[in-house]
């Protein structure tokens, strides 16, 4: 008899949602500053570009409010796709390898996919509940392919 494991849902800390709240209502005044000057002005580029900048910032910064990584026992997936998400099945997954911190990278774990040039990455500070740790063992457990090596860059 199988027995089906609970997906595993992650979220990145709370405090993470205040710093996009603030990002969010910061990307509001470019939006504002765009459709005043669109009042004032008329159509001209600087107008386009607050509101477009204003625009993609917002829904950036609400799309990291929101972001959830899931992994079950048949894939993993991190949405929304505006902040980097993914949608995968282990099986597709050609190999995986957690990278330590490097400079100012954060840790994070690497999924190669199969016919696909770009991986997909999930950052530890986007699965800080329950924990990178307890992230890392559902991958571990769950992944069709095991764990590549990783080897360090080497510092001058």
């Amino acid at each position: 008899m199988t027995t089906l494991m609970p997906a595993a849902v992650f979220r990145p800390r709370r405090y993470d949602k205040v710093r996009s709240g603030i990002a969010v209502l910061l990307s509001l005044v470019f939006v504002a500053a765009g459709a005043a000057s669109f009042v004032d002005v008329g159509l001209h580029p600087f107008s386009f570009a607050f509101t477009i900048l204003g625009l993609i910032g917002t829904a950036v910064a609400v799309g990291s409010m929101f972001t959830r990584t899931v992994v079950t026992a048949e894939s993993i997936t991190k949405r929304p796709m505006i902040a980097g998400g993914f949608s995968l099945r282990w099986a597709d997954v050609e190999s995986w390898e957690q990278l330590p911190r490097i400079s100012d990278d954060a840790p994070c774990i690497r999924f190669r996919i199969r016919g696909r040039r770009i991986p997909r990455v999930v950052f530890d500070y986007e699965v800080e509940e329950p924990g990178f740790e307890t992230f890392t063992a559902c991958v571990r457990r769950h992944a069709s392919t095991p764990e590549a090596a990783h080897d360090a860059p080497k510092r001058p």
